[in-house]
């Protein structure tokens, strides 16, 4: 009796284990088929500038238990000679869904809520695309997209690309890559994206031909996306280097690098550091080699007590230029030998009205993308649009230029390193006071409220003796340099409408005249800067 009680029990469990899995699959697949159905454009949508360019179209979905398969049209808009509703001349991505919360696929059993195949479908592509993928890859599938969906938000996405070779029978060159790899993982809100985290491995490739041979080592890169508050993330790209006919070459390794958090809560405004770098670029062709080495671009940005500073540097490590390019430079090329590099920066900008001066640019997108849309449909634009585009580019000039309030401060540095010496040129210019520009009523208030300084070095060790002359005498007469027996020296300061140059006052308000107590129009200039600008 017993054991027919126990049978009994453990065949109820099976058979309640099974409804409930067969129930739970059934429920998963159509949350799959409703998902993908609000996954569609081309029912016009809430109007995103990417659906000027793209459409996409989710169709024929097709019901199953353990799986279903559905398609999805990516193309242009408008382009519906049929009227159907899906563009004519689309790229068709077959997606094969696996239901949870045991998804049976071809990469074994997933606990999930759905697991999704993609791969596009050759043979619906134009007939020369078709033909040539598959003198590409052959019979491999070029694109292959895995997306498993989690109990909630969660969801990983696979990317990858096939290896290939292809041969060009008619020029026998050959071309090889290696294939990319990345994988993801995505948490999705209720309308926004929470973080998105992954890494990528990028594929080297090669070409090879008659005249050279030129190769790409592999790379990597990754991304760290925190909820609109955290961007960070690093892309390398390995070495590039080749020889043809008449030119070789060599790049060492690229990296990027970023780091970005977010600040303010009106516009998702982003700052931090961010760093763009490579190694060597060499090139050979003539008997001739060329250098540049060690280049970089930085930028840099923060804040702190509601201001906001940032940065970009140019620079480069050293070059190195044959006297066939160089031309007339030739004779200056000592002086830049082991590197150059500009600066360009700001300090002191309010936040709260950087933010502004971001959201009504945003707005004149807006209105920019509107015009945009009605052009590509066919529409003439308007004069009423005209006016509105105008009016929105006005506002925001009108913020862009509120930026410059007492506080503010830009700067420009040149720096040159040469064979024997060191140079720079530095300019600062910022407002003080208690007036905002646009406060100011004459030229001359604007002129008074300026406060900058300017220097000058240059080492005359790598300069041409008769430069160095010549650039002591013109300049010097002026009153602006010094000559010593290293360097040409000067310096500069703006303070209350006097010049100072080399610590001798030169009143610039009385030498530029009477024009500088005429009334300024801002609204004038506004109105004449956005009619010019919407031309």
């Amino acid at each position: 009796m017993i054991k027919k009680v126990v049978l009994t029990l453990v065949l109820c469990s099976v058979l309640l284990g099974v409804g409930l899995w067969a129930g739970l699959t059934w429920m998963f697949g159509s949350g799959a088929e409703a998902a993908l159905a609000d996954f569609d454009s081309s029912g016009g949508g809430d109007g995103d500038e990417s659906e000027l360019f793209l459409q996409v179209t989710n169709d024929n979905y097709q019901r199953g238990f353990l799986s279903s398969q559905a398609e999805t049209h990516l193309g242009v808009p408008g382009d519906d000679e049929d009227g159907d509703g899906i563009p004519d001349e689309a790229l068709v991505l077959r997606h094969q869904i696996f239901h949870g919360p045991l998804a049976v696929t071809p990469d074994g059993v997933i606990p999930c809520s759905n697991h999704i195949v993609t791969t596009i479908d050759l043979d619906r592509l134009p007939e020369k695309a078709r033909e040539s993928l598959r003198e590409v890859f052959g019979e491999v599938v070029p694109l292959t997209i895995r997306t498993t969906t989690g109990m909630n938000r969660a969801a990983t996405t696979s990317v990858e690309i096939s290896p290939f070779a292809y041969e060009d029978a008619e020029s026998g060159g050959r071309f090889e890559y290696d294939g990319l790899k990345a994988d993801f993982r995505i948490l999705a809100g209720e309308d926004s994206l929470e973080s998105l985290v992954g890494d990528a491995t990028l594929g080297g490739w090669k070409i090879t031909s008659e005249t050279g041979k030129f190769s790409a080592a592999p790379g990597k890169a990754s991304v760290d996306f925190q909820d609109e508050r955290l961007l960070k993330g690093q892309v390398t790209l390995g070495e590039v280097s080749g020889t043809g006919a008449t030119l070789s070459g060599r790049l060492g390794e690229v990296s990027l690098t970023f780091d970005q958090e977010k600040v303010g809560e009106v516009v998702p405004l982003f700052l931090g550091d961010s760093r763009l770098a490579f190694e060597n670029l060499e090139l050979s062709f003539g008997g001739e080699d060329m250098m540049i080495r060690d280049g970089e671009i930085l930028v840099k940005s923060g804040h702190n007590d509601d201001q906001v500073h940032g940065s970009v540097r140019y620079g480069v490590g050293g070059l190195v230029i044959p006297a066939s390019l160089a031309g007339p430079m030739i004779a200056f090329l000592p002086a830049m030998e082991k590197g150059l590099a500009v600066e360009l920066g700001g300090r002191g900008i309010d936040l709260e009205r950087l933010q502004s001066t971001i959201q009504k640019a945003q707005e004149m997108q807006e209105v920019q993308m509107s015009s945009l849309q009605q052009a590509m449909s066919g529409e003439a634009t308007n004069l009423e649009e005209m006016s509105e585009y105008q009016a929105a580019m006005r506002e925001y000039l009108r913020e862009f230029i509120g930026l410059l309030r007492p506080g503010a401060e830009m700067y420009q540095r040149l720096e040159i390193k040469g064979r024997s010496g060191e140079s720079h040129a530095q300019v600062t210019l910022g407002m003080t006071g208690d007036r905002a520009l646009m406060e100011m009523a004459t030229l001359r208030d604007i002129i008074g409220s300026l406060a900058g300084d300017a220097s000058i070095k240059v080492s005359k060790a790598d300069l041409p003796p008769e430069q160095v002359a010549g650039m002591a005498a013109g300049l010097a007469a002026a009153g602006f340099l010094r000559d010593t027996p290293t360097d040409i020296i000067g310096d500069a300061k703006l303070t209350d409408g006097i010049l100072h140059l080399n610590g001798q006052p030169t009143p610039l308000i009385d030498a530029l005249g009477p024009q500088l107590d005429e009334p300024i129009s801002w609204d004038a200039l506004l109105s004449t800067a956005a009619i010019g600008a919407g031309k």
